[in-house]
């Protein structure tokens, strides 16, 4: 059985293998499942374990309450390889150099803390970083923002904001340990960064804890959760009701020719993502075709090739060569050996 040491600082420590203490504890990943307003547009990041049910079929634990409850209670399965995908190995440098340029000296998490009080509640952050020389300590948790989900960390009038799934986990790890805030880094499209503070609101503090303790209630009782409730409801009002910009906000409600470019817009995306989608299909189609093919001679000047790029030299890494099939027209430097002979016969 695990062992839990209080620390000097006073904060409770598990010596519990990751195996046990996810399924004996919510983690601050695992918490905005509890608020299924929140679950339906969280961003899973490759940190999240893959589950799949008896039958082999997949799942995500994370998108509700009742799937997070089935976890818990034993009825779904770990799926996967069990490797670390690419950014749990390269998320320490993103932060340090983040941290670095703030002057934020960073360490290592001590391990997984315990809330003072919830054995079930626990916190397992990236790194811990300190302000004042090593006096206090707080944490820091990274995330892989894909350049899609980019719109998601902005707030109505495009200001920078972490979005309320990233709010609601930096305020379980507070909780845990009690600090003043957390820091959170993102990467955007594997090219920029951003660093974020949030603050401690304590009422937030209390809705999420009072929803931990009621969710494991009913896993202890093995009482399927709702789908819903009014504390989800009230955790997105407080969420919400926290996002105060200051730049100007104007009512263009009444401004039909502004209504109108952003419906034309949103039509003319959705028939992009609709071309895209066949485009994609005959793509695939014309690959299976061009299986085990060199060239497909499609007129007497024209053939359809695979194309390679090699491999590029950048300063600090290489960027991997890929191969696509696409037209060339048929000359003496681009021509294989029974080009000719087949368009002639």
């Amino acid at each position: 059985m695990a062992n839990i040491t209080k620390l000097a600082s006073g904060l409770r420590i598990t010596d519990a293998d990751w195996t046990e203490i996810r399924t004996t504890t919510i983690a601050a990943h695992e918490t905005p499942a509890l608020f299924v307003s929140v679950a339906e547009i969280a961003d899973d990041s490759e940190e999240h374990e893959d589950f799949e049910t008896s039958d082999g079929v997949a799942i995500s634990a994370y998108s509700s309450p009742l799937a997070l409850w089935e976890m818990k209670t034993g009825q779904f399965q770990l799926a996967g390889n069990g490797k670390r995908g690419l950014w749990s190995r390269i998320k320490w440098g993103v932060i340090e150099a983040v941290c670095e340029e703030r002057s934020i000296e960073t360490r290592r998490s001590e391990g997984v803390y315990l809330h003072p009080e919830l054995d079930f509640m626990s916190s397992r952050a990236d790194r811990e970083a300190s302000e004042d020389g090593g006096a206090s300590w707080v944490q820091v948790v990274s995330y892989n923002v894909a350049g899609t989900m980019t719109d998601t960390w902005r707030n109505a009038v495009g200001e920078w904001v972490v979005p309320e799934y990233v709010d609601i986990e930096a305020h379980h790890h507070m909780a845990v340990t009690g600090a003043a805030r957390c820091f959170i880094v993102a990467l955007f499209g594997g090219v920029s960064t951003r660093f974020f503070v949030v603050e401690r609101d304590a009422d937030l503090i209390e809705e999420v804890v009072g929803a931990v303790c009621d969710f494991w209630a009913r896993v202890e009782d093995n009482v399927r959760p709702s789908d819903s409730g009014q504390r989800d409801a009230q955790v997105i009002s407080r969420l919400n009701s926290r996002i105060k910009p200051e730049t100007r906000v104007v009512d263009m409600r009444a401004d039909r020719e502004f209504i109108a470019l952003i419906e034309k817009k949103d039509a003319l995306n959705k028939k992009a993502n609709g071309i895209k989608k066949e485009i994609d299909e005959l793509k695939a189609q014309i690959s299976t075709r061009m299986d085990g093919v060199g060239s497909a001679i499609i007129s007497d000047t024209k053939q359809y090739v695979w194309i390679t790029v090699a491999d590029k030299e950048q300063p600090a890494s290489i960027k991997k060569g890929y191969t696509y099939l696409g037209p060339r027209k048929i000359s003496e430097k681009a021509a294989g050996p029974q080009i000719h002979d087949l368009i002639e016969a």
